[in-house]
């Protein structure tokens, strides 16, 4: 009877609910409703890979001065905790994630890219590209999602988009729209403030979840410091971590992807494992204190959930 009654739910929703998740996992889709009766979700329906799913065993409140959050069980894509977690928000260098993905469905690790420019218009270059270097994407790659490098990203839209900057937008936007993210828009590679290069955190969790499914980028994102070089090894990048988490071990974060421009505010998409081994993914946009906020979800979930 339960089977039959998941499918009559899936089928009086299928209308207005979030199905579109399926073409993220490919897992099979179940009923599921927020686990919490005072936050409930706009989501009813999860893309479920383990039957062990979260549940309360407290209801503590949490107070964030954060204009967006969410928190996910990863397995389930259970919503646990959210606010305003479809609102339309600026994201910063979050976008960078699907200038990542679209790198990698455009262009092999092995490809050498030649630096054209020296991008001095672009904010807090890390990286520090030069003119007329030759470098593999592997390691431009390492320099957006480590360093979250803007060069990078420029450097990547240019060769993608084969000058055509317009041309490479365009393949981020249909990238989102193939994973499901149903209420984002991109106007630029690296999330520069602009009325059109906007998410939610609802479809930023969509986008974790494609994201992590790349070996490569689930390393980066969990690499605290490295070193890459030109293809002769003659001119050395120190790329460092945007994530502070990374080096906090009162928590076990995993990564993800760093954000913070004058109208996006302080943006965060972490994975974390809880002790007892699951893993959840927290998104804050528009936040005071981005590591600090994000830690506290972790911690809330700790205290409050537990899986079975």
């Amino acid at each position: 009877m339960k089977k039959v009654y998941i499918l009559a739910v899936i089928l009086l929703v299928s209308s207005f609910v979030f199905v579109s998740n399926r073409s993220a996992i490919g897992a099979p889709t179940y009923h599921e409703k927020s686990i919490l009766d005072n936050h409930p979700s706009q989501v009813e329906l999860s893309e479920v890979k383990s039957v062990i799913k979260p549940v309360a065993k407290n209801n503590e409140p949490i107070n964030l001065s954060t204009r967006s959050y969410l928190i996910i069980d990863r397995d389930t894509l259970t919503p646990i905790l959210e606010k305003d977690s479809f609102t339309k928000l600026p994201i910063a260098s979050i976008t960078k994630l699907v200038t990542a993905l679209v790198a990698l469905d455009n262009a092999k690790l092995t490809d050498i890219i030649e630096v054209k420019k020296t991008y001095s218009d672009i904010p807090t270059p890390q990286m520090r590209l030069f003119p007329t270097e030759k470098i593999s994407l592997e390691n431009v790659l390492n320099g957006l999602l480590i360093a979250s490098d803007n060069d990078a990203g420029e450097v990547i839209a240019d060769y993608i988009g084969k000058g055509d900057y317009k041309a490479f937008v365009k393949k981020m936007n249909d990238k989102t729209a193939e994973i499901g993210m149903k209420n984002s828009h991109f106007s630029n590679a690296i999330g520069l403030d602009n009325a059109e290069n906007y998410s939610t955190a609802w479809d930023l969790s969509i986008l974790a979840s494609s994201a992590l499914n790349n070996k490569l980028i689930t390393n980066l994102v969990q690499t605290r410091e490295k070193r890459v070089t030109n293809i002769d090894g003659k001119i050395v990048h120190y790329l460092k971590t945007t994530n502070e988490l990374l080096g906090d071990d009162s928590i076990h974060v995993l990564g993800l992807k760093t954000g913070s421009t004058p109208e996006a505010g302080g943006c965060l998409i972490a994975l974390a494992k809880t002790k007892n081994n699951h893993e959840i993914i927290t998104v804050v946009l528009g936040s005071p204190d981005r590591f600090g906020e994000t830690k506290k979800l972790i911690e809330w979930v700790e205290n409050n959930i537990g899986w079975k």
